[in-house]
């Protein structure tokens, strides 16, 4: 089994798949790794759009090396500093975690 949870632990329990599941679903959601695959991604788009990451930093208040360790996927922000960066992008936090090849193309932008 992976994760390190043995099997015989799950034989024991005797419920075997609904254990399984709930580990799954711990792994899955509960720890946040459902969507931060994204999240640098999005966040580099974001500052993509300005100058400098050292400019988002000053306007975000939030500390350079900080920042590079959201940017690298290292680190996820804290929730006050998850909501300065998105404020000041003007999205919202499941924006900013959403699969970007997931977005709708807007009429606008598919005839360009």
């Amino acid at each position: 089994m992976q994760f390190g949870v043995s099997k015989r632990a799950f034989q024991r329990s005797g419920n075997f798949a609904l254990l399984y599941l709930l580990t799954l679903f711990v792994l899955q959601y509960a720890i946040g790794g459902r969507n931060d695959a994204h999240f640098p991604t999005n966040l580099g788009f974001a500052c993509s759009l300005l100058p400098s990451i050292a400019e988002v930093c000053r306007r975000v208040d939030i500390n350079r090396q900080q920042f590079n360790k959201y940017l690298a996927g290292s680190v996820r922000p804290s929730r006050h500093n998850m909501r300065r960066i998105c404020d000041f992008f003007g999205v919202t936090e499941s924006e900013l975690l959403m699969d970007p090849h997931a977005l709708p193309v807007s009429s606008h932008c598919a005839n360009r």
